[in-house]
Parts: C-alpha cells; sequence; structure tokens
C-alpha cells in the first residue's frame, strides 16, 4: 500500500482516491508512485471525472482501478468525462504537481472545445491562469492573450482589452498579440498601458488652427516637441492627457513662435480654455507676441485666465515648475 505521505505529496487532494484504488488493486502502486507529471495529471484528470461524473461509486473507482493502466489513456479519459480529448501530449506541458481540482475542470472544457484548443496548443507550458482564461473569456482570443490573462486575471484583462479597443483601434491581431506578449506581470500593467498608449491616434482637437497654430495630432508629435522644447510634454502624464481627450497642445509658429500653447477641458466650465502659453524651456514670450497668440485663441472661443478661479497658481507657471521637477 501507498504511503500516505508518499501520496499525499505526490497527488494533494486526490490522495484518499488513489489509496483506495490502491486497495483495489495493489499491482499499480508502483506506477501511481514513480509517476512522472504527465502521469500525474492524468491520474488526476481521470479521478475528477470519476467525483463529477460517475457519482463516486466504489465499483467505478475499482473498474478505474483496473483501467488506469492497462487502456489506453484517451479512452479512459473519454469513457469517464463523456468527450474525446484526443492526444494527451498536453499534459507534459502542464506545471510538475497536481492542480487544484478546478483547473482540471477548466481543462476539459478548454480542450473539448477546438477555438479553446488552439490556445492552448500554442503556449510552450500551460500555466493554471491560462488554463483558466481560455476555458472562462468568452471572446475571440490570440494565444498571447491567454499568457496575459494569467498574469493579470480575467477581470483586469477585460478592463485592458477595453482600453485597447477604444484607444488602439489599429491594432489588429498580430498586433495586438505582439503588445500582449510585452505583459510582463500586473505589476507592469501602469507602464504597459502608457506605451500602447503611446501610438495612439489623438481626439479631433476642438480647434483646427491656422497656418501659423497648428495643433499637435500624435503622442510622437507631442513627445518629440517636448523633447526639442525641453519641457514637460515628453513626460506621460501630459501626452496621456491627450490620449483622454482633456488637453490639446498647439504649436505656434511664424513671427509668434516658435511656442507651445496648452487648450485644457475645464471641469467647471465643461468648455475648453487656454491653460498655458511658453516658449522653448518654458520661457515668457515677449508681452505683444502673448497678446497676439492669446487673442486668436480668444477669437476662436477659448479664453485664458491669468488666475484659476480656485486660487491656484497661474497655471503657466505651474507647468513649467513641473517641467523643472519633472
Amino acid at each position: 500500500m501507498a504511503r500516505p505521505t508518499v501520496a499525499g505529496n505526490a497527488y494533494r487532494w486526490a490522495c484518499p482516491m488513489v489509496e483506495r484504488m490502491v486497495r483495489h488493486r495493489p499491482a499499480i502502486a508502483a506506477d501511481l508512485l514513480q509517476a512522472d507529471a504527465a502521469t500525474k495529471h492524468f491520474v488526476a484528470l481521470a479521478i475528477r471525472g470519476w467525483e463529477l461524473r460517475q457519482g463516486r461509486g466504489e465499483r467505478a473507482l475499482r473498474q478505474l482501478s483496473e483501467d488506469l493502466f492497462s487502456r489506453p489513456r484517451p479512452a479512459v479519459l473519454a469513457d469517464i468525462w463523456g468527450v474525446g480529448l484526443g492526444k494527451l501530449g498536453f499534459l507534459k506541458r502542464l506545471p510538475g504537481r497536481v492542480l487544484p481540482r478546478r483547473y482540471y475542470d477548466h481543462l476539459v472544457t478548454a480542450w473539448s472545445d477546438p477555438r479553446r484548443r488552439r490556445l492552448l496548443s500554442q503556449c510552450a507550458r500551460i500555466s493554471p491562469g491560462e488554463i483558466e482564461a481560455v476555458a472562462l473569456v468568452d471572446q475571440p482570443l490570440p494565444a498571447a492573450s491567454a499568457r496575459a490573462i494569467g498574469k493579470i486575471g480575467a477581470e483586469l484583462f477585460d478592463y485592458v482589452m477595453a482600453v485597447i479597443r477604444r484607444h488602439r483601434p489599429d491594432l489588429d491581431d498580430i498586433g495586438l498579440a505582439a503588445a500582449l506578449r510585452e505583459l510582463k506581470r500586473d505589476e507592469d500593467l501602469a507602464d504597459w498601458l502608457r506605451g500602447v498608449l503611446r501610438h495612439a491616434d489623438l481626439p479631433p482637437p476642438p480647434w483646427p488652427g491656422t497656418e501659423t497654430i497648428v495643433p499637435l495630432g500624435a503622442v510622437s508629435e507631442i513627445r518629440a516637441t517636448g523633447l526639442e522644447f525641453h519641457n514637460c510634454l515628453a513626460g506621460e502624464d501630459w501626452w496621456l492627457s491627450a490620449v483622454l481627450g482633456q488637453r490639446c497642445f498647439c504649436r505656434v509658429g511664424g513671427r509668434d513662435g516658435p511656442a507651445i500653447v496648452s487648450v485644457a477641458l475645464d471641469p467647471l466650465l465643461g468648455a475648453w480654455r487656454v491653460e498655458s502659453y511658453r516658449g522653448p524651456a518654458n520661457a515668457l514670450q515677449k508681452p505683444a507676441i502673448e497678446r497676439r497668440t492669446l487673442q486668436a485663441f480668444a477669437a476662436a472661443g477659448f479664453p485664458y485666465f491669468d488666475e484659476y478661479p480656485r486660487g491656484r497658481p497661474r497655471l503657466g507657471r505651474r507647468l513649467s515648475e513641473r517641467a523643472v521637477t519633472g
């Protein structure tokens, strides 16, 4: 009879049933205890199917102990689960130890569906999170999605996909899979999302501008301008606000340039207004130049408050200070 400590370490929750099968057929004890990881998963799958589909009956367990190492494994599992799982090479790609019960339930669900099976087939190593993801998430997914769900969980993955579909509709399945492969773990999610959104299209500007006042139309333009002007626009807080439709940055050229004007959606007004106006390195412009530029924005319906209504410091100065600290 198998020693309980050895069987318990090898088969975990399935240990009591393993011991009962050994009592029915002592000859299988050595096979069970010397089993490799794939064999242990096969045994656990068989026992879990016996629990769910054969009513935990002793006669069925006795028959399982007879069949376990005397019949082809796919046939044993097909009889128990009532569905063919085909070749069982995927068992070699599972983790080394026997998994909790629910993962075998999910594994049968996933492997018995052709679309879900294809996803798992593309995973070099199949993690418990990937099993659960492929079985439970009801949407078309590339294989990289299964790995991502395994790393961050299904709820966060749904959020990520909603963000990507809204802000990166340009990504096809290949592009999405490439992006998801870069997601390492949930702690990296914020940085990863910023990286994905760095290539997002911006919402239409609130004003098309003029010949000399041109809205920046892409994140790459905002970041490049920030580097050129040595200001905060190269930082993610600013271009991300543009992606979210909270700000629009306009480059001023011609005789009144170079300068950058930030137009913000004011939460108190519910309307756009000029937030700040600065030259390279956040330098102040000459009063006459500033006046002409702000008049052009005012004529287009964008007021500029020298003091923010809530009594905060002048936003242009605050932007400059953030540039120094950023």
